[in-house]
């Protein structure tokens, strides 16, 4: 098969004329001398500050520290070498030197971070001015994963860059450590997560990983000892199937590092095969219309092709940095969930992953219609002018409630917490579809009633959380779920109010509600109403309804919301004791 040659590859290249005279000729490939470029090398390079410049179209290749078509806009930044791409391909044991340099930058400190956790304190590293060295003497399992440099400036500002380190073993051997021998058949190749596997129509199933002995009584004692390390050895492991890509393998790995301990008791791991099923070739994906933007992250319209089908509008979820290790680690996580979760109606659908050739990013279903919280917003405008509109749409509101409890019932079958229920993460699609949904990375557009931990960058919706999550955050349970859930009947009668006004800090909200504070009635709404949004909100979780029983109640009281024509100015009320 002919195949493109590369700058400095040479052939050999035979012309026979009618099979009696054979004309043989070397070809080797050359490039254009530097600062030349185009076919007969006779277009002059305009490339600046140290960047290369592509021989056949004349692109730029900038410099670190520099960027813009030329290469004449100066780019301050943490450059690590070598780069990512020569990472890629190391052996167990092997030496490896990174170097981490600040380009237009004044530092006053480069720290290393490894996603392994392994402290900073046990890293050989050596600084100078504007640049600092790692050096590993002998790399091992515990250094694979993301290495990231960090650049504090005398501005007080951080940068970042991040490369991964990714271990593979040698011919014929498997295994964490790469010490066990594979020794394969001719069908079979050799695996590092497996050993010997068969993917094809020639494989038995004694060639998927599995061995065909022939013992005697004694052997067949050891057999069956050999088989129980095996299967303890498998099912604490991701399952990977018969796969034997690098990249879907790292992405399965890096996705059993953060699966929340609900998720790994309920299913036990994410199948691989469900991973190459959901990627989704980034090139597929045109435009980029911005939804929503965060600290970490945005989300963007896109229109993703589909050969035989029709193009669809979807949302697709990316880091602005993939450098920052915390924004990584949340957005594997929520892809981590998304993936448990499945489908269904009232959860916003995943559509795929792309992770191939470039950072991660999670394609969405595109909810068309904004958030829940917007569409109270305007509710609560028109009504100011037209107090009917909210009789006229209270049965929409009802539905959209019901229809949350039936997400939050999936959730609880497939033994998930959102922790994170409000009307501002409920999506409305196609013709008035609730769902729930999660855009953790652009959450923070809406801060109020957020607490930003100290140890961290993380924003906790204090106001709507359970007091057993604002004691102890570890604590989270499917009622913790139901308690937000009542903070979100209190947004709905409230027209999309922020609840507890004035009241800041979990240890006030806590306390509060351990002194029988709670929300007040709004006027919008029945004391019916009122008196289950009390049931979802009692202190000890085990009281409180469950989602299934909450949906039976509002099912039961279909005009529990916008009872009375109040005046929109009048529902306003502080925190009182009930």
């Amino acid at each position: 098969m002919p195949r493109r040659l590369q700058v400095g590859e040479s052939t050999t290249v035979e012309c026979k004329v009618a099979g009696l005279v054979t004309f043989r000729t070397n070809i080797r490939v050359t490039a254009c001398p530097i600062g030349r470029f185009g076919r007969f090398c006779a277009e002059r390079c305009q490339c600046y500050n140290g960047a290369a410049c592509h021989s056949f179209n004349g692109a730029c290749r900038c410099a670190p520290g520099w960027t813009g078509r030329n290469c004449t806009t100066v780019h301050p930044e943490m450059h690590i070498s070598p780069p990512a791409r020569e990472l890629t391909d190391l052996r167990i044991g092997q030496e490896l030197q990174l170097t981490c340099t600040a380009y237009q930058l004044d530092v006053t400190d480069i720290t290393w971070l490894l996603q392994s956790g392994i402290p900073v304190e046990q890293l050989n590293v050596s600084n100078s001015k504007n640049s600092s060295v790692l050096y590993i003497h002998s790399l091992a399992p515990k250094h694979e994963g993301n290495v990231t440099c960090v650049g504090l400036t005398t501005s007080g500002d951080t940068y970042t860059n991040v490369v991964g380190i990714r271990i593979v073993c040698e011919e014929n051997y498997w295994g964490e450590l790469c010490d066990d021998i594979c020794n394969c058949t001719d069908q079979e190749t050799c695996n590092r997560a497996q050993g010997c596997i068969c993917d094809g129509d020639g494989c038995s199933d004694s060639q998927t990983g599995l061995l065909t002995i022939s013992l005697s009584s004694g052997g067949l004692i050891l057999l069956l000892l050999g088989v129980i390390f095996l299967l303890y050895r498998h099912n604490n492991r991701l399952r990977v199937g018969n796969i034997d890509d690098p990249e879907v393998f790292q992405l399965g790995k890096d996705l059993k590092a953060v699966m929340p301990p609900a998720a790994g008791s309920s299913s036990g791991s994410i199948d691989m095969e469900l991973l190459k099923e959901r990627e989704i070739d980034r090139s597929r994906l045109q435009g980029g219309q911005l939804l929503g933007e965060g600290a970490f992250g945005h989300v963007v319209k896109a229109t993703l092709t589909r050969p035989e089908e029709d193009d669809v509008v979807v949302a697709v979820k990316k880091l602005k940095d993939d450098g920052d290790p915390k924004a990584r680690q949340a957005l594997l996580r929520e892809t981590c969930i998304m993936l448990l979760c499945g489908n269904h109606d009232n959860v916003l659908g995943l559509k795929g992953i792309c992770f191939r050739d470039g950072p991660l990013q999670l394609v969405l279903e595109y909810a068309e219609h904004g958030s829940l919280l917007h569409l109270l917003w305007t509710l609560r405008a028109e009504s100011k002018l037209n107090r009917t509109v909210l009789v006229n749409k209270r049965h929409i509101f009802e539905n959209m409630m019901v229809e949350v409890c039936c997400g939050l019932e999936h959730l609880a079958t497939m033994r998930l917490v959102h922790r994170d229920i409000a009307a501002r993460n409920i999506l409305i699609c196609g013709k008035g579809t609730a769902k729930i949904a999660d855009f953790g990375l652009a959450r923070d557009t809406y801060t109020v009633g957020y607490h930003r931990q100290d140890r961290g960058h993380d924003l906790l919706p204090l106001k709507w959380m359970a007091p057993e999550g604002l004691k102890n955050e570890a604590r989270f349970t499917h009622k913790s779920d139901v308690w937000s859930f009542g903070v979100l009947l209190w947004e709905v009668a409230q027209l999309g109010r922020t609840p507890y006004p004035g009241m800041e800090g979990a240890d006030r909200i806590y306390d509060a509600l351990q002194n029988h504070f709670r929300l007040p009635r709004p006027q919008l709404c029945t004391e019916e109403r009122y008196q289950l949004m009390l049931k979802c909100w009692k202190f000890n979780e085990k009281t409180r309804p469950d989602a299934t029983t909450v949906r039976k109640l509002l099912v039961a009281d279909p005009n529990g919301f916008f009872y009375f024509n109040t005046p929109v100015a009048a529902i306003e009320a502080p925190v009182t004791p009930v």
